[in-house]
């Protein structure tokens, strides 16, 4: 899990430009294939992540749980999930 803490204050990203708030607040590798990635803000006490099965199955193990300091994923969270699948898809 990718770990951000750059901003220790909500003031100084609303300094911010577009160019900045990209830079800072912008997460490039969101869904990698047959993986799943998790970014932890400090900012706004969120993590958001993606998952991307192509080929195979992903699983989830207990490491989810280390970075936060818990025993499972969302012992002291709640969770939101929304599912982007192809044949979900609109276009298809």
């Amino acid at each position: 899990m990718d770990c951000s803490s750059k901003h220790k204050q909500c003031e100084h990203a609303r300094q911010l430009d577009t160019a900045a708030l990209r830079r800072e607040f912008l997460i490039e590798k969101f869904f990698v294939a047959d993986s799943y990635t998790l970014t932890y803000r400090h900012i706004d006490r969120i993590i958001i992540g993606g998952v991307m099965p192509v080929a195979t199955s992903v699983t989830f193990g207990n490491e989810m749980g280390k970075q936060p300091g818990v025993s499972y994923f969302i012992e002291r969270r709640e969770l939101g999930l929304r599912s982007i699948s192809v044949a979900q898809a609109p276009w298809k």
